[in-house]
């Protein structure tokens, strides 16, 4: 196996951001502290392998190498800011360098379950779950502690190291949240949000806590993925013009020819012509572009004729960092629908090279009636991939269903969701049944028959009030939905809760409270003058002290911020956040008397 050699140094660079705002691409030039030399990075490719001449070429004109990727043989190069444009004019007439060219940026390409189930996963999953697959997701990290990976990321990579943060449980681990949104998708073990549920997946962290990332960190995380056996990756980002660089090329044909197969996210250029951004506009690798609910074109999508695959990529929810869920738009998203499905046709173990895995998607692909620059061969389809085939269903989930937590004499509440997750309507004549039993206590705390078209849900709360004389201990709760059509049941699901009696003084129980944050909930209120996030949040724990909200911008620099003091074991609020200068997410933070600490991040 090649090594990636990382020359280890520190120092102060000027750098060019590049990031996505409403459509539009800003510059944003941070310069060198006054008194220090502004420097800045460039890729030189060079012909053979590196020797100790080229060190003392770059060197000799105010260069230093950073970094060397050995296997495509491509140095990494810092050096004053006015010394670049000689290097980039002149530095390639030494025989022994390629190309010079600047190390750009890339950046995340947008930030659920609708998706997963339009392009057939929960049937395909019957035939193949993608067990063993090895999936390499090149973004800003998986949450490695998230519910819906469940402790079971395979491995990782960080090129780029998680940043100070509350969840950098590992170098790879997610700092922004994008990376976990997508690696939700390809490959949770939850069927309602993940295409392939029994993959491996790898956490190549190549993007920052901003969701950005140089054109040598992505490449770097390429040729790791390559030489570290990744069977299928997926790259939710891209460059910021219709131009690549060399090394990214390089690293992408290097992974072509040990067999990769690699995915990304077309573009979000607006439906422009021709804007299908690099890597995914390599021949070597498959674009995709974005579908809404409608199937029709998401309006953020690039389209052009590189695209290979269209996939639901409009108001896709999944997981996000900090533990929490999202729902996001973008070619990101589209991007990891393609990757679960092309985990599941590898797992079949029917074809044996990335040309028959790709000519096999294209015959399978769904006809939605845009021209091919619009949806390339079709919508990706998870079904017709593995063979079976997808008729309109009965389906009733319990999507929540919590009890508890009282003490002697006082009422418990116990809330439950049931939502229509199938094709029919339940309504008139038919319904959908909700029974709640406490099996304990023998009682039935709740029946209620509802109607629900496809798609609709229903919340509910029963009630049991304890007495003096109710045993203190905890007590099992079931729910369970009845979906009826002719008077006969079609679809049904089960789940059960738990509502705990303490008694009235039982201090032990109460120093034994976890601190926690029940509610966090953030509802954009922006208008134009003004960027205002409304937070209803709730926090239970022992003798809690304060709860601090805090709003901060893309680059993680705070735009506002409120602390609350709080007492006892119980407290929920509304309060508002706001700035003039935007904002792009909102921390809550809670704190007990014993400075433990928990902490939650959601976009807004």
């Amino acid at each position: 196996m090649e090594k990636i050699k990382r020359v280890i140094k520190t120092f102060t660079v000027s750098f060019l951001a590049l990031f996505l705002v409403g459509g539009l691409i800003w510059h944003v030039v941070e310069a060198a502290p006054q008194g220090e030399v502004s420097k800045e990075e460039v890729l030189v490719g060079l012909e053979n392998t590196s020797t100790s001449e080229d060190y003392k070429f770059i060197e000799a004109r105010g260069g230093e190498v950073v970094n060397e990727l050995e296997s495509i043989n491509v140095l990494v190069v810092e050096l004053p800011a006015q010394a670049k444009k000689n290097a980039l004019e002149r530095w390639s007439q030494n025989p022994q360098i390629s190309y010079v060219e600047e190390n750009g940026v890339m950046y995340a390409l947008g930030e659920g379950s609708w998706g997963t189930e339009r392009i057939g996963s929960r049937e395909a999953q019957e035939e193949s779950t993608g067990e063993g697959v090895r999936v390499g997701i090149l973004d800003s990290g998986i949450d490695v502690n998230h519910e819906a990976f469940e402790g079971d990321i395979a491995g990782g990579e960080a090129i780029v190291e998680c940043s100070p943060h509350p969840h950098c449980d590992e170098p790879w681990d997610d700092d922004h949240g994008h990376g976990t949104h997508v690696a939700g998708t390809a490959g949770s073990v939850n069927k309602k949000i993940g295409v392939a549920t029994e993959v491996e997946l790898y956490s190549i962290k190549v993007l920052d806590r901003n969701a950005r990332g140089s054109v040598s960190d992505v490449a770097e995380g390429i040729i790791w993925s390559a030489d570290n056996d990744m069977e299928v990756i997926n790259m939710s980002l891209g460059s910021s013009g219709d131009s690549y660089g060399e090394t990214i090329k390089e690293a992408v044909e290097y992974a072509h020819g040990k067999g990769v197969i690699q995915v990304a996210a077309a573009g979000n250029n607006n439906l422009e012509e021709d804007s299908v951004v690099y890597p995914a506009a390599f021949d070597e690798v498959i674009a995709v572009s974005a579908t809404n609910e409608d199937d029709e074109m998401a309006e953020f999508s690039s389209i052009g004729p590189e695209v290979e695959f269209a996939a639901p990529g409009a108001d896709i929810y999944s997981a996000w960092e900090g533990g929490g869920y999202h729902e996001g738009n973008g070619t990101s998203m589209a991007s990891p629908h393609v990757v679960g499905v092309v985990a599941l046709v590898l797992a079949m173990e029917k074809y044996e090279t990335e040309e028959e895995v790709r000519e096999h998607l294209r015959n399978t692909a769904e006809d939605i009636g845009f021209r091919k620059e619009k949806q390339g061969y079709g919508l990706i389809s998870a079904a017709e991939a593995v063979g079976v085939e997808v008729e309109d269903r009965h389906d009733i989930s319990i999507v929540y269903f919590e009890g508890d937590t009282v003490t002697k004499g006082e009422t418990a509440e116990i809330e439950i969701t049931v939502e229509n997750t199938g094709d029919f309507d339940y309504v008139g004549d038919d319904g959908v049944k909700i029974n709640i039993i406490n099996d304990d206590a023998g009682e039935v705390l709740l029946e209620k028959e509802v109607t629900l078209e496809s798609g609709e849900s229903h919340m509910d709360t029963a009630t049991w009030t304890t007495t003096d004389d109710t045993e203190a201990k905890d007590y099992t709760i079931s729910g369970s939905v009845e979906a009826l059509m002719g008077g006969e049941e079609v679809a049904s699901d089960s789940d059960t809760a738990t509502v705990t009696v303490k008694e009235e003084d039982d201090d032990e129980e109460d120093e034994e409270k976890e601190l926690k944050i029940t509610k966090f909930e953030v509802e954009d209120r922006s208008n134009p003058a003004w960027t205002r996030a409304e937070v209803t949040w709730a926090v239970q724990g022992n003798e809690l002290d304060t709860v601090e909200l805090e709003m901060f911008d893309e680059e993680g620099e705070e735009m506002d911020s409120k602390t609350i003091d709080v007492s006892g074991s119980e407290a929920e609020g509304v309060d508002e956040l706001r700035s003039r200068a935007g904002g792009s997410y909102v921390t809550i933070t809670a704190t007990d008397k014993d400075e433990n600490k928990e902490t939650k991040r959601s976009p807004f």
